[in-house]
């Protein structure tokens, strides 16, 4: 049944096509270049290029990424806020997917607090990998889209989660996020939900180069689709190396 409902929706969207009316694509094809960079930029230019504690950077970073999950179809994850205060104008947002399973999956970007691999990109990244959800099905585990300064904001996201830790499938900690091959690391912990670092495979050596603008973001596209099909079907831990 599954597959015939397939098929005369595949005929129905053609015909859309025929005639003129856009299909508009779904799943990891929603995500493109200029979505990227677009976020990138906002969370990495000059006003919010360094976004330590007490920056006007800080602020407007956790700004934007509450307004752009809204626009992904997540809801809040804090009951009606996106957002806890960690003081100095930083905050950790989270957005929520719920999903036909109960446990969660949670992709939660690392900000350095500088730079673009350093923490604009990773959040980039997980204002990309909602919008893949959007529009979309349920997806099958619940989907928490969360971005956090370091140090410190990790461990606030573990003291306050959006899904219960003993109902956290994986936890995927994303940065720094740049160009080159994609790293999967274990992280070991005490009692807490699996881990997983991401991060690639050329990161960036000088945090004053460290530049939104000297990214190839066909490179980057290509990571998230990666880490997307990951966040879809999480890898078993035994088949992914231990984080030195």
């Amino acid at each position: 049944m599954n597959m015939l409902w397939g098929f005369i929706f595949g005929l129905s969207a053609c015909k859309a096509e025929r005639l003129g009316v856009r299909v508009p694509p779904s799943g990891a094809d929603a995500l493109t270049v200029e979505d990227l960079q677009r976020d990138s930029f906002a969370l990495g230019g000059p006003e919010s290029l360094q976004r330590g504690p007490g920056s006007p950077g800080a602020v407007t970073s956790a700004a934007w990424m509450q307004e752009r999950l809204a626009q992904m179809d997540t809801v809040p994850g804090y009951g009606r806020e996106w957002a806890i205060p960690l003081g100095d104008g930083r905050a950790l947002v989270c957005g929520q997917r719920d999903g036909e399973q109960t446990d969660a999956i949670v992709v939660l970007a690392e900000d350095r607090g500088q730079g673009a691999a350093g923490g604009a990109v990773p959040m980039a990244v997980v204002i990309g990998l909602a919008k893949t959800w959007a529009g979309t099905q349920r997806p099958g585990h619940t989907l928490v889209f969360c971005s956090a300064p370091s140090p410190g904001g990790l461990q606030a996201y573990l003291d306050r989660p959006v899904a219960p830790l003993d109902h956290t499938a994986m936890l995927f900690t994303i940065g720094p996020f740049g160009e080159g091959a994609l790293r999967l690391s274990r992280v070991p912990n005490a009692g807490g939900p699996p881990r997983v670092q991401v991060s690639t495979a050329r990161p960036p050596a000088d945090p004053a180069t460290d530049l939104a603008e000297h990214l190839d973001y066909r490179q980057v596209l290509d990571r998230v689709r990666e880490l997307r099909a990951f966040v879809d079907q999480p890898p078993d831990l035994a088949d992914i190396p231990t984080a030195p």
